[in-house]
């Protein structure tokens, strides 16, 4: 039986049971109800569902997704510490091939080995800001695969050493560095022949630290090219000194916008 006359007998039967139409004129009816439900549009689909795109904000949600066999649709996750499960986003990894955003920011996070021997070749933001991560990670955030990263935010954690600052000779890429709200406090006097290439850096957030007069020894070191923000607002800066050490490579002065608040500098 034809699809269409199927169609037209369900509603026959419709109308019959309800009898809202009279009988002589009921076929008549079918026909222009036929006619209305075959000139409905079916619902365009967003960009998102076009691109099989999906957006994980929970683990119960993560979870459906393993279960459906969704993984590799996955582009963005980002849960709380309410619903953060290590295991069950553990075993999602490895399979995460289309994943751009991963945003594990505010999850008592002491420990990144789960992240560790994971390939993430899409993987362009990477949010680990208001954790527990301290020094002892660095080199697990330095195993870390994902050579598109243009973002990581590593703010308001545990780091003291200089060394957070070598992570850029492992991720290339990288436009945004978020290092703000951690207490590095350490004499940088050592580093000053160390040459720290910040070649794709864009910006660069080192604010709410402790820095002082040590900042001359640390910018010394770094080797700008594209640098367009530098925040170095509520520290304990007392002079304008460094920025004249501000090594910009090759390249002309890129620098847009210098962030210099609440600290102390005397003019």
């Amino acid at each position: 039986m034809e699809p269409c006359l199927q169609l037209k007998i369900l509603i026959a039967t419709i109308c019959k049971q309800y009898k809202e139409f009279p009988n002589n004129n009921i076929f008549d009816n079918i026909n222009n109800i036929y006619s209305i439900i075959t000139k409905i549009k079916p619902k365009e689909k967003s960009d998102n569902e076009l691109n099989n795109n999906i957006e994980i904000y929970n683990s119960f949600d993560l979870s459906k997704a393993i279960i459906k066999g969704k993984e590799r649709d996955i582009t963005k996750i980002k849960i709380n510490k309410k619903d953060f499960n290590i295991l069950r986003l553990k075993k999602a990894l490895q399979n995460l091939t289309s994943l751009k955003i991963l945003d594990l920011q505010n999850n008592f996070i002491a420990n990144i080995t789960f992240l560790t021997n994971v390939k993430l070749n899409n993987l362009e933001e990477l949010y680990l800001n208001t954790n527990h991560l301290d020094d002892s990670q660095i080199n697990n955030i330095k195993k870390l695969e994902f050579e598109n990263l243009i973002i990581m935010e590593l703010g308001t954690n545990i780091f003291k050493s200089f060394e957070i600052f070598t992570l850029f000779d492992n991720f290339q890429k990288i436009k945004v560095l978020g290092l703000e709200s951690n207490p590095i406090k350490e004499n940088f006097s050592g580093y000053k022949n160390h040459s720290i290439n910040c070649h794709s850096i864009e910006k660069l957030d080192l604010s709410n630290g402790s820095f002082s007069t040590e900042i001359i020894d640390l910018i010394s070191c770094f080797r700008f090219e594209n640098l367009k923000i530098l925040d170095m607002s509520s520290n304990n800066i007392e002079s304008l000194s460094f920025i004249k050490l501000i090594n910009f490579g090759t390249k002309t002065n890129t620098i847009e916008k210098l962030i210099l608040n609440n600290n102390d500098i005397s003019i």
